[in-house]
């Protein structure tokens, strides 16, 4: 596996002068799952790329496939543990995050691991 790298820029580059500052467009080239779910959404969000490029998908009992596909402009922040909803209500919790892709390359920069059981008894249900 290549490992995963993420081009943002840093708050060095911000404060170094930030009169003429122009933000760059978050560039994710590949990752993967030795970057937690948390740490990719915080990265998406303080970048200055559209957030609309990404989707996540995540565990919601009770809806269809027990899944919930959401932007992530309709994140408003990430905090220990879980990430906030405009809504203002709702809080997810990380561990329910099963995928975050971007959009624009049709690619999934995340996807939660699956025990090699549980992975199989989803393709061959008894």
């Amino acid at each position: 596996m290549k490992p995963s790298s993420l081009k943002l820029f840093t708050v060095r580059e911000r404060d170094r002068n930030p009169l003429s500052y122009k933000p760059k467009p978050v560039t994710i080239t590949c990752l993967c799952q030795s970057i937690p779910s948390e740490e990719i959404l915080s990265r998406i969000l303080r970048a200055s790329g559209d957030a609309s490029r990404f989707e996540v998908v995540y565990i919601h009992r009770g809806a269809e496939n027990n899944q919930i596909i959401i932007n992530t402009s309709e994140i408003v922040g990430v905090a220990k543990g879980s990430f906030a909803l405009a809504d203002g209500e709702t809080s997810i919790p990380f561990h329910r995050i099963l995928i975050v892709r971007d959009l624009d390359k049709g690619t999934i920069l995340w996807e939660k691991r699956r025990p090699d059981s549980q992975a199989s008894n989803l393709d061959h249900p008894s």
